[in-house]
């Protein structure tokens, strides 16, 4: 603006407008009518020389200046182009951002907030990829549930309560692989998936599970605690998840008429 004051229309001064309105045109939250409002501002106040004539005398009157014109035509064009470019960049990083969190929600999605094990949202993607990919049969399951846990909650309080279940946790995630199903079923219950796994070595892995589960003392702040679980084991058979789960959930009230602490297969 200085530069036209001084120099007047005829040198271009007046494009530099271009670099310092054309980044509010790019990023501030205009709409589709005011953008449109904008660059046609911007095409009227580039080209003034044409459609207003001179109303005054400039105080250094250099307007046949070839250098100047020169000058402040590309000083104008290396900014468009400076500010386009960066727009660019930054739009791109701006989608990778929105990427990555998009992909954090829908990870925190299919993740039990207290145990941070998978939850059931998780639980039916994985049976769905575990009956496209038969390299990963035979899968079993088991479906464990915490003995005496409403009393767990009623004497020391559900804070405990919470502590138990995340060291439970623990333990499941220490004794499957990454390719294993390890997920929260509901409340106390809990149900693994062993992918690749015959009956025998289910059984044995589980029974592994359940025994580590008795053996180990979990420590709380209202003292040390020793708990343990029952669980029903099945393999599953014709592609059929909820019947298999309906069979481990029968055998596992099985189990807790049975005494408790132990696994039906």
């Amino acid at each position: 603006m200085v530069a036209t004051f001084l120099f007047g229309l005829n040198v271009g001064a007046q494009w530099i407008v271009l670099i310092a309105v054309l980044p509010a045109a790019l990023y501030l939250d205009f709409s589709k009518i005011q953008r449109i409002i904008i660059v046609g501002s911007l095409l009227l106040l580039i080209n003034l020389k044409l459609v207003l004539p001179s109303i005054y005398t400039p105080p250094l009157n250099m307007d046949d200046n070839f250098f100047l014109l020169f000058l402040f035509s590309n000083i104008s064009a290396i900014g468009v182009i400076c500010t386009v470019t960066v727009n660019g960049f930054i739009n791109m990083y701006l989608a990778s951002l929105q990427k990555k969190e998009l992909a954090e929600i829908k990870h925190m999605s299919n993740i039990d907030p207290l145990t941070k094990l998978s939850n059931r949202r998780y639980a039916e993607r994985f049976f769905e990829m575990v009956n496209k990919d038969k390299r990963n049969a035979p899968l079993m399951l088991c479906l464990f549930d915490v003995d005496d846990f409403k009393n767990v909650n009623d004497t020391y309080g559900h804070e405990v309560g919470d502590t138990v279940l995340v060291s439970i946790a623990e333990l499941l995630r220490q004794n499957t692989r990454d390719t294993d199903l390890v997920c929260r079923w509901g409340g106390e219950e809990f149900l693994i998936g062993l992918t690749k796994c015959e009956l025998e070595d289910g059984r044995r892995i589980f029974t592994k599970i359940s025994q580590a589960i008795k053996e180990k003392t979990i420590t709380t702040h209202k003292g040390e605690i020793n708990i343990t679980i029952t669980g029903g084991a099945a393999i599953v058979e014709n592609d059929d998840i909820k019947a298999t789960i309906n069979e481990c959930d029968r055998k596992l009230y099985e189990g807790k008429g049975a005494g408790k602490n132990k696994v039906i297969v």
